[in-house]
């Protein structure tokens, strides 16, 4: 009930095998045990219509963190997740030496 239009919430899309989706609420309807919504993504224009009963929860959104998604996106590109990852490795083993050496 605290949901309305204008707000970004999660909900498990059935028409996707119960994955979890993030979207914009568009509309809003209120029948007697469903609350029925629209959504959509802010990237496309393709509509989303479910319901869930008048108890059910979904997920809305907290807080928000400004380029997150940007950052995340690039972390997913290859070759920023493979030097992402040699750069730890050899980190980690620069720590596990000076450790060793020093003690």
């Amino acid at each position: 009930s605290a949901v309305g239009p204008g707000d970004v919430v999660t909900f498990r899309d059935t028409t996707r095998e119960g994955e979890l989706v993030t979207h914009r609420v568009v509309q809003v309807t209120r029948e007697a045990n469903r609350v029925s919504f629209v959504t959509r993504g802010d990237a496309n224009t393709g509509e989303e219509r479910w319901s869930i009963d008048s108890r059910g929860t979904i997920g809305a959104t907290a807080f928000r963190v400004p380029g997150a998604g940007h950052l995340l996106a690039w972390l997913r590109m290859p070759h920023v997740r493979a030097t992402f990852l040699i750069s730890s490795a050899l980190v980690i083993a620069a720590l596990a030496l000076r450790r060793i050496w020093s003690g």
